[in-house]
């Protein structure tokens, strides 16, 4: 349920930013799949107070996150500039949907708008793939 409301503080801005996108099944028109983009210095009101709470489960998640922003930040201080930096936020595909191909099509679709719809010279992404919880996929820390 957290995850639903980590979510809920960006979807206002994602919705309406001109660069995330969701992929629809022309056929059954399901939602098959979604990625959010938003401008890497962009964070809603009220955020970081309910994700420094010791009490709320997705704090150790969003203390890494941060880390690795400020470390990005420190190396290159132009990514934290406003419209200089698209943060490749998240990405999810439905189950019914895994396997089809459509993470290539949607993140070339959110590149485009990005390119379009600012001053993006840069883009950002964290992985947190666990090689544990998904067996087929491989993280190295840095890349």
């Amino acid at each position: 349920m957290e995850w639903l409301h980590f979510t809920e503080y960006w979807m206002d801005r994602a919705s309406t930013n001109g660069m995330s996108v969701v992929a629809i099944d022309e056929k059954d028109h399901r939602v098959a799949g979604g990625f959010i983009a938003v401008d890497f210095s962009f964070e809603p009101e009220g955020f970081e107070e309910r994700y420094t709470n010791e009490k709320n489960n997705l704090t150790p998640f969003m203390s890494m996150l941060w880390q690795l922003d400020k470390e990005a930040v420190e190396k290159m201080p132009e990514l934290g500039e406003k419209g200089k930096t698209v943060d490749f936020f998240m990405i999810g595909i439905h189950s019914d949907y895994r396997g089809r191909k459509l993470a290539n099509p949607m993140f070339k679709t959110v590149t485009k708008l990005a390119k379009e719809n600012g001053t993006y010279k840069y883009a950002i992404a964290e992985d947190q793939a666990d090689s544990q919880m998904f067996p087929n996929t491989s993280s190295t820390p840095g890349n």
